[in-house]
């Protein structure tokens, strides 16, 4: 169900859930022992962890925006097993429905990056052609990086399974009125043998009044960072972390997922991130967090970090 808004300058925010599904639990903490991150987040009898597909809906005036948008309803029932899906108390239809919106409402979504997980509500099935797909979102502006694009169409043996093409597929043809898909080509250092890794850095760009991105190399490349901005109060920000920092357990920098391609980069981007948000006060949104959509985030004595004051979102 949808939570309790919270402003930001001249927008609204609202947490949307659009489903739970499992991952993994030892693949989303990597390295860190099972007796360690399983006080944190309890894993079932096949050692997955719960985890929710939660959206933020951003309303301002003349604008309903939605950073991602979830796993979608294309999936077979033998994928709905291995994931452990589940839409029996939350789809993205109901919670936007709950808002008082419809996906004919969403005027613009921000994309945090292709990976299934995050962008599979893109599409559905056509009812009467099953082998084609339609927008969700027909009268969306849609912001991805140009980066994820190009990945998501030739992705890396490590990131394969994660793009899935039915979910973007429809949106190469730009010229389409309802498939009208902005690709942002944000300056950032990428972590690949050209170059010379002196830590992650990213231009902070503006889509919209208010709303920022900057990209994130170390899960998956072109990754976007979504930021909305009090211009008075910079305490009252939200930080849409996508998978840099997926639930509040992995506030803790060293809490890595196996997912992630580049650990190295994630840890200076983490660092990154969590100094700026410790130092303003300002508020992190979990797209994957079972326990919490949001949180205040505290530096602790030993020079780590951890969730702060829960934010009701």
């Amino acid at each position: 169900m949808s939570q309790v808004p919270h402003q930001v300058g001249p927008y609204t925010l609202q947490s949307i859930e659009t489903g739970t599904f499992a991952l993994d639990g030892g693949a989303m903490f990597g390295i860190v022992p099972k007796t360690i991150w399983e006080k944190s987040i309890p894993a079932d009898d096949q050692n997955r962890i719960g985890m929710n597909l939660r959206a933020l809906l951003v309303r301002g005036p003349g604008m309903n925006l939605l950073v991602d948008c979830g796993m979608g309803s294309k999936w077979s029932e033998k994928h709905q097993k291995i994931y452990k899906i589940d839409h029996h108390t939350y789809t993205l239809e109901r919670s936007l429905q709950q808002a008082g919106l419809t996906p004919e409402d969403i005027t613009h979504v921000v994309l945090t990056h292709l990976h299934f997980d995050h962008a599979g509500g893109m599409t559905y099935a056509d009812p009467h052609s099953p082998k084609d797909f339609l927008p969700t979102f027909p009268r969306a502006k849609v912001y991805l990086q140009q980066r994820n694009w190009d990945l998501g169409w030739h992705p890396n043996e490590k990131d394969r399974a994660s793009y899935l093409t039915e979910n973007y597929s429809i949106y190469a043809d730009g010229a389409h009125s309802a498939r009208n898909l902005e690709r942002i080509d944000t300056r950032a250092v990428e972590p690949t043998g050209k170059q010379v890794y002196d830590g992650p850095r990213s231009d902070e760009e503006t889509l919209l009044p208010g709303i920022s991105v900057e990209v994130s190399n170390g899960h998956t490349l072109g990754m976007q960072i979504v930021r909305i901005s009090d211009p008075h109060n910079p305490a009252n920000n939200v930080v849409y972390c996508a998978d840099l920092i997926p639930t509040s357990a992995h506030v803790r920098v060293p809490f890595i997922m196996g997912y992630d391609c580049y650990p190295i980069f994630i840890l200076a981007e983490k660092k990154k991130l969590l100094n700026r948000a410790a130092d303003e006060g300002s508020i992190l949104f979990y797209e994957h967090c079972p326990l919490m959509a949001a949180s205040r985030v505290v530096r602790t004595p030993k020079g780590d970090f951890e969730a702060g004051e829960r934010i009701l979102l």
